[in-house]
């Protein structure tokens, strides 16, 4: 940190740093652009020549590479749907069933990795300034290439070690390898990999790994840790991992108590029972840090709105995922009559999906601006992407996919419709996790633009965003304390604290 501000002191102070004539030569070059490529717009002139000049190179055999990795991945896919489906020798049993979280966690994370892949393209076509909203340095960022070829080879480990543990269930191999053995090794590899990465700062995939768990610090540790927007970005990330987070729990249960047990149907029999426990907690914990961060933005920023009113939306969340993991009541729904628990938690379903859902569409995208004679209603006026069928796509299907969200939180066991519940666990689980994976990634499309647009909520450091090589920055202005702040905080935390006491004494 020192060298680097002694070195940026030293770069001000050379010739063409201060020199007049190079910040002429740049507003002619971007007049000249701007004339004769986009009808004179200066603006749109200098983030299409600041994308030419910052995007990422890569050779055409890296390319080929990257092909023959996703045909690997695409093959190892239908060898592995062929022996779940059609292979006669396969049953998925209960001892069987004990290590399907860990792989279904493990590869819905995977399938993140490649949706942001395909996200940073999307901002990196449409010359969305990511890099600067999240902080990133433009030395060591990682275009959508580098992110999709490191996808393809987790994709490959993780699918080539289901494909052996699918053949050991098969062909009965407990004899000569234990079958506990298969997972293992797979999180063993992608740790040793990430570690590795990380501390011997192995390319600009160790350094972008390392910032990503220096923010996941700030997050776990909120309200104490940063709130900047990346912070926020991937704390809302983690909110839709609840389903996640709950599968690693369960497979870092297991393995601890699955070395001490002979039988690993009862190590996994002790982990479910723990489950009543553990799953609440799991599942409430990404809003809490979410809750946590909205408070820090209020201190920060003493603006009440829009912060007080983002910090109720979570403990909305955490109050409503909380009722649903607590009262094991609600799986008895044939028989049970609607009891006014039962209602209230019905009818704070609604109103929390519906807060939520109008919030991503006006404040975290800016959309529904009912301009009078407008060709396109509520739609804003500046967007960035050109076909306004997208926004109205996202606009439909984010509400349709929020609500079957609320499906994985709901305590009922399906028997009416899945009779064994594995179809619902093994099938319809994942799906729908998957389902609110690709939500997430396409309200961080849309929030991401939003931000290069408009700071709609006050993340960015400064006033506007530099599209070029502009050297005068104005900071923005931070105000004085406040006691009224402060008392108004400590009242918010202790209603979400007493609410959520509350609800788990009444289990």
């Amino acid at each position: 940190g020192h060298y680097r501000k002694t070195f940026e002191k030293k770069i001000a102070k050379t010739y063409f740093a201060t020199s007049q004539g190079v910040s002429e030569l740049l507003r002619d070059c971007a007049a000249f652009f701007a004339n004769h490529f986009e009808s004179g717009d200066v603006s749109k002139a200098k983030v299409r020549l600041l994308a030419k000049m910052t995007e990422g190179l890569y050779r055409k055999s890296d390319t080929l590479w990257l092909g023959m990795k996703i045909g690997i991945v695409i093959t190892l896919l239908f060898w592995n749907a062929f022996n779940i489906t059609v292979s006669p020798n396969l049953h998925i049993n209960a001892g069987m069933s004990v290590y399907i979280p860990l792989y279904r966690a493990v590869g819905l994370m995977i399938a993140l990795v490649w949706m942001w892949g395909f996200n940073v393209f999307i901002w990196s076509r449409y010359r969305i300034n990511h890099v600067f909203i999240f902080e990133i340095s433009p030395r060591l960022k990682l275009n959508h290439f580098e992110i999709w070829d490191e996808a393809a080879s987790l994709s490959i480990v993780v699918l080539l070690n289901s494909l052996l543990f699918l053949h050991h269930q098969q062909y009965r191999l407990k004899t000569r390898l234990s079958e506990i053995v298969y997972p293992l090794a797979l999180v063993a590899f992608i740790l040793i990999k990430i570690l590795s990465q990380v501390f011997t700062g192995q390319g600009k995939t160790g350094s972008v790994q390392k910032d990503i768990m220096y923010s996941m610090g700030s997050v776990f540790i909120a309200p104490f840790g940063r709130a900047r927007f990346c912070d926020c970005y991937l704390a809302d990330y983690f909110c839709s991992m609840q389903k996640i987070f709950a599968d690693l729990q369960y497979s870092v249960c297991f393995y601890a108590i699955g070395f001490e047990s002979i039988d690993p149907l009862q190590g996994s029999a002790t982990c479910t029972n723990l489950g009543p426990i553990l799953v609440p907690f799991v599942h409430a914990l990404p809003y809490w840090w979410r809750f946590h961060q909205c408070m820090h933005r209020y201190l920060e920023t003493q603006k009440r709105w829009p912060n007080l009113a983002n910090a109720f939306k979570y403990m909305l969340c955490q109050v409503t995922v909380i009722i649903a993991s607590l009262h094991p009541v609600f799986s008895q729904y044939q028989e049970a009559p609607w009891s006014p628990l039962r209602v209230f938690w019905f009818v704070l379903i609604i109103i929390t999906t519906i807060y939520t859902y109008i919030w991503d569409l006006v404040l975290d995208w800016g959309l529904l601006e009912f301009n009078m004679g407008s060709r396109h209603p509520m739609l804003r006026q500046k967007r960035l992407f050109p076909s306004v069928y997208f926004y109205y796509w996202a606009m439909c299907s984010n509400l349709v996919l929020r609500f079957m969200w609320v499906v994985t939180l709901l305590p009922f066991p399906f028997q009416s419709i899945f009779p064994s519940g594995v179809e619902y666990q093994h099938v319809l689980l994942p799906l729908l996790t998957f389902l609110e994976l690709f939500r997430r990634s396409q309200w961080g499309i849309l929030r991401v633009e939003y931000e290069h647009l408009s700071t709609s909520q006050g993340f960015r450091k400064y006033k506007h965003l530099p599209l070029f090589f502009e050297k005068e920055v104005k900071r923005r202005e931070t105000v004085g304390g406040n006691v009224w702040i402060n008392i108004e905080v400590i009242f918010m935390v202790f209603l979400l604290v007493f609410f959520s006491v509350v609800l788990w004494v009444l289990k």
